[in-house]
C-alpha cells in the first residue's frame, strides 16, 4: 500500500509512478537521470570557461490537468515545501475544479532605438511608408525560415519617447515577430541588426542599438482555476489575500514571488531562460496597468460558492533551441510532458504558478505559512548536523515536537537536541 503523500512514496516508487503515467520506460528515466549530463563537453557548449557545475534538486507535480490534459510535471527547485505545496493544491483541484488556459498573441518584440531622431514627423512619415518594404527583407532575410513555417516579421510600429535628460525625442521601432516554437531571442535580435542599414538609409537618421524586448505584451499567457462549492469563509479569505496584493505593492512582489516559485520550477527544468522569464513577468505587473503601481499577476474571487483564480503575462519561453535542445535533462523534462509545443508548455507554465499561488494564500488565511513550511524543512535543518542516521531521525522528532507545541524552531534548537540525544547515549 503506498503512502497517500507523494513526498513519503520511496524513490522506486516514484520513478515508477513516473513510468506509469508517461509512458517512458523506468530505463529510460533512469538512464536520463542518471546519465553524465554534468559532463565538461557540455559545460564548454554552455558557457564560457566553466568550471564544474552546481546540481539543484529535480522533483515532481505528479499530476495536474491543464485543459483536459493530463501531465506529470517535472520541476527544478531548492526551496522546501514547493513540490508538496503543489502536490498537495493540484490535488484539490483535481478533486473540485478544473483549469482552461490559453496564448494572446504570438509575436515578441524587437527593438530599434535612434537616441535622438533629428525630425521626428518625418521619420514616422518614413516609417508608414516603408514598413512593409523592411518586413519582406526580414523575412526573405535572417526569418525567411521562420516565415517558411508560418511565422517571422509580422509589423513594425512607432514609439516617440520624450527624452528625459534633454528637450529631444528619442525614436524606437517596434519589430514584431512570430518565432514558433522557439523562445526567439537570437532570432528578433539578428533581424532588428539585419535591418538597420536600409532604415537609417531610408529614414537619415541613426541607429543606436538593436535589442530584443522581455517585456512581450504582445503575446501573454491566461490560466484560470475554478474551485467549485468551497467553503464560504476560506474562500471570502482568499479573496481578501488577493485583493491586499492589488492594493499594496509591498505585498505584490512577495505574492508573485510565490508564483515564480511554481513557473522558475518548469522553465528551469525545461531548459529556458528564467530570467528573461523573471524581467517580462515583473516588468508586466508594474505596466499593465496605466492607473497603479506595480501589482498582482493572478487575482482571487468569489463567484458564488466558486472561487475563480485568474493569471495573464507574458511567458516568451520555447520548446526547441538553446539549453532547451543541448541539455539532457531538459530533453528528459519535455518527454516527461509528452513533447509539448511552446505555447502549451507556456500554459502549463501560467497555470503551475496559480496553483503554487493558490497553496500560498491558503497557508496565509489558515494559520500562517511558517508551521507547515517548517515542518517540511525539518529534514534540511538537520542535514549537517553531525549525526548517525538514527540520531538524525531523533533530532527531527523532536524538533517536530517543538514546533507543534511552540509554533517556531532554529537551527540551534536542533543541535541543542543533538546535544541531549548525546548524553543519553
Amino acid at each position: 500500500m503506498l503512502p497517500k503523500s507523494f513526498s513519503q512514496y520511496s524513490l522506486e516508487d516514484r520513478l515508477r509512478y513516473l513510468s506509469e503515467k508517461t509512458g517512458l520506460s523506468l530505463l529510460e528515466i533512469n538512464t536520463a537521470l542518471r546519465a553524465p549530463a554534468q559532463n565538461q563537453d557540455l559545460a564548454e557548449a554552455l558557457i564560457e570557461a566553466p568550471i564544474g557545475y552546481f546540481s539543484l534538486p529535480l522533483g515532481l507535480l505528479k499530476s495536474l490537468t491543464v485543459n483536459g490534459k493530463t501531465y506529470c510535471v517535472p520541476l527544478v527547485t531548492e526551496e522546501t515545501s514547493v513540490v508538496a505545496a503543489l502536490n498537495k493544491m493540484a490535488a484539490w483541484v483535481g478533486r473540485s475544479g478544473h483549469i482552461k488556459a490559453e496564448t494572446k498573441g504570438q509575436t515578441i518584440i524587437g527593438q530599434i532605438q535612434f537616441a535622438t531622431l533629428k525630425e521626428p514627423d518625418a521619420f514616422q512619415k518614413h516609417v508608414e511608408a516603408c514598413s512593409q518594404q523592411w518586413i519582406n527583407l526580414a523575412n526573405q532575410g535572417p526569418a525567411a525560415t521562420l516565415f517558411k513555417r508560418g511565422g517571422g516579421v509580422t509589423r513594425i510600429e512607432t514609439r516617440l519617447i520624450p527624452r528625459r535628460k534633454d528637450s529631444g525625442i528619442m525614436g524606437v521601432l517596434h519589430v514584431y515577430l512570430n518565432p514558433c516554437e522557439a523562445m526567439g531571442a537570437n532570432q528578433v535580435t539578428q533581424v532588428c541588426e539585419f535591418l538597420k542599414p536600409p532604415i537609417e538609409k531610408q529614414t537619415n537618421e541613426m541607429v543606436n542599438l538593436c535589442i530584443l524586448s522581455n517585456l512581450t505584451h504582445s503575446k501573454l499567457t491566461t490560466s484560470t482555476l475554478t474551485l467549485e462549492n468551497i467553503d464560504l469563509e476560506l474562500g471570502e479569505k482568499i479573496e481578501e489575500a488577493s485583493y491586499f496584493a492589488l492594493c499594496d505593492p509591498y505585498r505584490a512582489v512577495t505574492h508573485n514571488k510565490g508564483i515564480m516559485n511554481g513557473i522558475d520550477g518548469l522553465v528551469i527544468a525545461t531548459g529556458n531562460d528564467w530570467r528573461a522569464v523573471e524581467a517580462g513577468l515583473h516588468g508586466y505587473a508594474a505596466t499593465k496597468d496605466k492607473a497603479s503601481s506595480y501589482g498582482p499577476l493572478a487575482t482571487w474571487h468569489m463567484k458564488g460558492r466558486d472561487l475563480v483564480g485568474t493569471f495573464e503575462a507574458p511567458l516568451a519561453i520555447g520548446s526547441v533551441g538553446g539549453a532547451t535542445r543541448q541539455h539532457p535533462t531538459a530533453q528528459f523534462a519535455l518527454k516527461c510532458l509528452g513533447g509539448p509545443s511552446a505555447n502549451e508548455l507556456a500554459q502549463l507554465m501560467a497555470s503551475v504558478g496559480l496553483v503554487q499561488n493558490l497553496g500560498a494564500l491558503r497557508a496565509l488565511v489558515s494559520g500562517g505559512i511558517i508551521q507547515g513550511h517548517m515542518r517540511l524543512h525539518i529534514k534540511n535543518m538537520t542535514y549537517s548536523l553531525k549525526a548517525t542516521p538514527a540520531q538524525r531521525f531523533l533530532v527531527q522528532k523532536a524538533l517536530l515536537q517543538k514546533l507543534n507545541s511552540q509554533k517556531h524552531i532554529s537551527e540551534s534548537d536542533a543541535q541543542e537536541a543533538l546535544e541531549e540525544i548525546a548524553k543519553v547515549a
